[in-house]
């Protein structure tokens, strides 16, 4: 067998967009991560023999502090690593948060609530504010 070492590896994650009402407005969560310095939705690495849900239930833990319930699966989101040309899948849900007080796990991240309309600029990465674009419709 032939092993091609300019094979790009695939990384594999999950995550959600967890939303909420209040009054007419729909709010989502954004995390902010001190380290990458930037605004994202909360999501992490599928470790190996863990089942998807249960990456997505314990990320929401660890970045947000916040116990979430499932809502519906999302398209996932695809795009190349710029610095290695990875591709990473995240496999995306739309979740609503259940019990829990916000409390990220790292000092010096941060957890918000965001304005439906103004997630989009928030967000750090040109292929997220893509992304969103193309579910918004269904948040």
């Amino acid at each position: 067998m032939l092993i091609n070492n300019n094979q790009k590896s695939k990384t594999i994650k999950a995550g959600g967009i967890v939303i909420k009402k209040e009054g007419e407005q729909k709010l989502v969560l954004l995390v902010y991560r001190k380290k990458e310095n930037d605004w994202s939705f909360p999501k992490g690495h599928v470790e190996p023999g863990e089942e998807i849900k249960d990456t997505v239930m314990r990320e929401m833990k660890e970045e947000t502090g916040l116990k979430v319930n499932f809502v519906k699966e999302l398209v996932p989101n695809k795009y190349k690593n710029t610095k290695t040309g990875d591709e990473t899948i995240t496999h995306m849900f739309l979740l609503k948060p259940v019990s829990g007080e916000i409390k990220p796990e790292h000092e010096g991240d941060k957890v918000e609530w965001v304005a439906l309309n103004d997630v989009r600029e928030r967000l750090s990465y040109d292929n997220l504010k893509e992304y969103f674009d193309g579910i918004r419709g269904e948040l």
